[in-house]
């Protein structure tokens, strides 16, 4: 559906026929403040091909920032191929984050007790850019939200080929005709 290379985010829409048994809650925007060092949480993954593995840890450090990204800091162990897993509040479940990194001593052993979080704050960031606001936003619909990613994409298609244009060079086919995928 959607993703961000750079901030290590993607959106997936799982397709099928079973019932969800359960969506998750986001924690609430704007109130982050409330959360402290040292709530339980739990961490979910389904790192080197096992099933989905549960663990619990603490929050432990928030706004530590790595090649000019914020993470935040949880004990939840957490391996290699965790990553796009989800850590929740353990007491009321809500979802905060997306585990990212762990960290690596100096001998280059993983020290999978100290997981890096994408926090929920990014995560907000990244469907407010890509226009999926709907997922946490009930004034916006996924039909709203689907018509204004297109029109953006119609509008860098044409300052493409405008700039194509100044530049001396007939723009491509692709920046003129716009066609999005179904979802």
């Amino acid at each position: 559906m959607a993703f961000d290379k750079n901030d290590d985010m993607a959106l997936l829409k799982i397709r099928s026929d079973l019932p969800v048994p359960a969506v998750a809650t986001m924690y609430p925007q704007g109130m982050e403040s409330k959360l402290r060092i040292g709530m339980p949480c739990v961490a979910v993954g389904a790192g080197l091909g096992e099933p989905p593995v549960t663990s619990y840890g603490r929050l432990s450090q928030f706004g530590r920032e790595i090649e000019n990204r914020e993470y935040w800091m949880q004990t939840a162990p957490t391996i290699y191929g965790n990553s796009g897993g989800s850590v929740f509040l353990e007491d009321t479940g809500e979802y905060i984050g997306i585990p990212s990194r762990i960290a690596v001593s100096y001998g280059g052993d993983a020290i999978t007790h100290l997981s890096y979080i994408i926090p929920i704050t990014r995560i907000y960031k990244f469907l407010e850019a890509q226009m999926f606001r709907f997922i946490y936003d009930k004034s916006f619909t996924e039909e709203s939200e689907r018509k204004a990613r297109e029109e953006k994409l119609r509008a860098d298609r044409m300052r493409m080929a405008s700039r194509e244009i100044e530049q001396g060079q007939a723009p491509s086919e692709q920046d003129t005709d716009v066609a999005m995928p179904e979802g």
